[in-house]
């Protein structure tokens, strides 16, 4: 009869258990999903703008986080978020008002929220930046500014003006609710993660999906993208090239991409460049290894110039199909006698950065396949 009556408590802490697994995460679900405050309404567009000043280096991972927080909380809420990011202290700070006394307004979209680094003051920045770059000699009254917590440690936080308050109630009230779900954790960790256990970046789930386009290695194209950019989503260089493929906006446009900050989107654009190369190279008759080479390298030197490289390749009697044949007319296009060939149509090139470019790429792939 004991042993019994123990059977029993034992069938009761299992189906309690099982009930438990079933429920919680519907019970998350139901937490984040819950009805939010008036004012934040389904097919509001809500206008962000992020001081990415900080973020161009070591804070890339904090601002794809920022960016992958924003694509859910709109998910939630079935509203928009447009996201804009600035570098430059005045222009984020003149977007936040209609008016600012003595402050042209001409031509200025007012955002609804800044995200600004946590080590920002809105107040002294704003009293700095106007003062600064407009010359303004008497003292202008801080506009009702309301700034949040932190959003993330070390990372952002929010900033509205008094009479968009309730967007900041919003967003940190659904924020404190989805950070005790069970999903913000497998989130949080993703960005926190170290190259170790199968892991390379925070953006993994996107390079694997965005690596199947092509019919390659996820690896590999995690390679690509850390040579590029070194995971760091802000980066922008001085020919335009921005985020972590380092694209450029005209180029993502093509594609069909506009925010090329957006980790997913920008993976997506240069994954899509990187088709369109490879099956230029297949349709010359490349085999799929030397076409993915090539195509690596034309993403970095630009595919006029790989048009040159391969013709002289041919020229010299290499074969311009495979790589090899490529690499080694590549440093010929640096001698007069060979640039000056009617076959080469944009000039002198060294090439060297791209060679590096390649063997960089193949060695990291060498030590990401061994993960």
């Amino acid at each position: 009869m004991a042993i019994s009556g123990y059977r029993k408590y034992i069938y009761a802490a299992v189906a309690l258990i099982v009930v438990l697994i079933f429920l919680i995460p519907k019970y998350e679900r139901k937490v984040v999903g819950e009805s939010h405050l008036p004012g934040v309404v389904s097919a509001d567009t809500i206008k962000c703008a992020i001081l990415a000043k900080n973020a161009l280096g070591t804070k890339g991972h904090s601002l794809g986080f920022i960016y992958e927080l924003f694509k859910l909380y709109e998910k939630s809420r079935g509203c928009v978020v447009s996201i804009e990011l600035f570098t430059n202290e005045v222009d984020i700070i003149e977007s936040l008002f209609d008016t600012i006394p003595g402050v042209p307004s001409a031509g200025r979209e007012v955002k609804d929220v800044l995200l600004l680094p946590s080590t920002t003051d809105p107040h002294t920045l704003f009293d700095r930046t106007v003062g600064l770059f407009y010359g303004i000699q008497k003292k202008i009254p801080t506009p009702e500014i309301v700034s949040s917590v932190e959003l993330e440690a070390g990372g952002y936080s929010i900033v509205v003006d008094r009479r968009n308050y309730y967007i900041l109630a919003d967003l940190l009230h659904w924020h404190r609710l989805f950070q005790s779900t069970s999903k913000y954790e497998r989130m949080a960790k993703r960005y926190r993660v170290r190259v170790g256990g199968g892991s390379i970046s925070p953006y993994d789930k996107y390079i694997k999906n965005a690596a199947r386009t092509l019919g390659w290695d996820w690896r590999l194209l995690a390679a690509l993208i850390y040579k590029e950019s070194h995971f760091k989503v802000g980066l922008s260089s001085s020919k335009g090239a921005i985020g972590l493929m380092q694209i450029k906006e005209h180029v993502a446009k093509s594609y069909g991409v506009s925010d090329v900050f957006d980790p997913q989107e920008n993976i997506t654009a240069g994954t899509l460049h990187l088709k369109r190369l490879q099956n230029m190279y297949l349709k010359k008759g490349c085999d799929s290894h030397n076409a993915m080479l090539i195509s690596i390298a034309a993403y970095n030197c630009g595919e006029g110039r790989m048009s040159d490289c391969m013709a002289l390749a041919e020229y010299l009697g290499y074969n311009p199909l495979e790589w090899e044949g490529v690499k080694a007319a590549i440093p010929k296009m640096n001698e007069y006698e060979y640039y000056s060939l009617p076959i080469i149509k944009y000039g002198k090139f060294s090439g060297k950065q791209t060679l590096s470019y390649l063997d960089d790429i193949m060695a990291l792939y060498e030590g990401y396949a061994g993960l």
